[in-house]
């Protein structure tokens, strides 16, 4: 009767579990998911917990694609045991379908941010992480790249002296092939703040800006030949039902 109960109550803390999981990894819609760019259309934008997006508000759509400006996307910590004690996160995602005429060639996320470090402690350090990840909608193909920082490392003992300054950061995807026309983008974020006794930390995410690398597809030579003579059959047999 005992075992019965045990695996009862394993199996309810199991579909706990992985009920949390799949409410983490919902997306909260933007409140207009969906517009335009110059170059491509977008959709189904969302967060899942809305500090790239602050709830009721958008992107701003610029003429090189769409900026973000995160609220509240921040972790600090004081006088702490040396464990990770604060952290936050967010999955942004929305799809992208490149207009006609166009041919996606690259991809690059800028962020930026600022840090602060009071103290000397063998754990007080701040950190950010991230990834980007693009999948072809028609065929599933997968590219990504991980969050890379200048400061490269966040952190007391790892290279930055305690004070306070600018980060940035980007993840690029290069040498997209073509015939990506319809792309669902991932990015997912860090930011963790550590300290120990007598000390404190401090790091916040403020802009984040995807850059797009759209190319116009110039049709090949023999094409526009191809086009010409095209048009120049045309004319003639109009002019021939004139006369």
């Amino acid at each position: 009767m005992r075992v019965k109960q045990l695996l009862t109550l394993a199996i309810a803390a199991s579909i706990a579990f992985w009920g949390a999981c799949s409410v983490r990894a919902a997306q909260i819609p933007w409140q207009h998911p969906s517009g335009t760019t110059t170059d491509y259309d977008f959709d189904n934008g969302g967060t899942s917990d809305q500090l790239f997006v602050p709830a009721g508000t958008d992107p701003v759509v610029t003429p090189s694609g769409l900026a973000f400006f995160p609220s509240d996307f921040k972790a600090q910590s004081a006088n702490g045991s040396g464990l990770p004690q604060s952290t936050a996160s967010d999955k942004l995602s929305f799809d992208i379908h490149v207009k006609p005429g166009k041919q996606l060639s690259g991809f690059t996320v800028n962020e930026f941010g600022d840090y602060t470090i009071q103290g000397v402690g063998p754990h007080t350090a701040v950190k950010a992480f991230g990834s980007l990840f693009l999948t072809n909608l028609d065929t599933f193909e997968v590219r990504f790249d991980t969050l890379h920082t200048t400061p490269a490392a966040l952190g007391v003992g790892s290279g930055v002296v305690a004070g306070e300054g600018a980060w940035t950061g980007n993840e690029s995807i290069v040498a997209i092939p073509a015939g990506w026309k319809n792309v669902r983008v991932e990015l997912d974020n860090i930011l963790q703040a550590n300290s120990d006794p007598g000390t404190q930390s401090f790091i916040e995410k403020k802009v984040v800006t995807p850059g797009v690398e759209i190319n116009i597809i110039i049709p090949e030579p023999a094409s526009i030949t191809l086009g010409l003579l095209g048009t120049g059959l045309l004319l003639s047999r109009r002019r021939r039902a004139m006369a």
